[in-house]
């Protein structure tokens, strides 16, 4: 796991529109967990992801780790968690 020699001091929120489809669940959702893993994520960050199934915050948790498992056969699965308690939901229409 490579490590970034200077960490992202700003606070960051990241918004995933369509958060619950196949871009997000393929790659955009993996590809954030990556990010998290070689500590490329400010210490403070929050993904919200808005689309319009009937979500809560601990079903998309849930659906984010499906992702990770389904895009990676080698994580570890509590830090996958503890990404995945940066993770909150917005269900809305555009």
């Amino acid at each position: 796991m490579a490590k970034n020699d200077k960490p992202i001091a700003t606070p960051t929120v990241i918004v995933i529109f369509g958060a619950t489809g196949d871009l997000a669940r393929k790659k955009l959702i993996p590809a954030l967990f990556d990010l998290y893993e070689k500590a490329f994520l400010p210490a403070e960050f929050k993904v919200v992801g808005f689309s319009r199934r009937s979500f809560s915050h601990d079903e998309f948790k849930e659906f984010a780790l499906l992702a990770i498992s389904e895009a990676r056969k080698r994580y570890s699965k509590a830090r996958a968690a503890k990404f995945t308690e940066s993770l909150l939901y917005q269900p809305g229409f555009f």
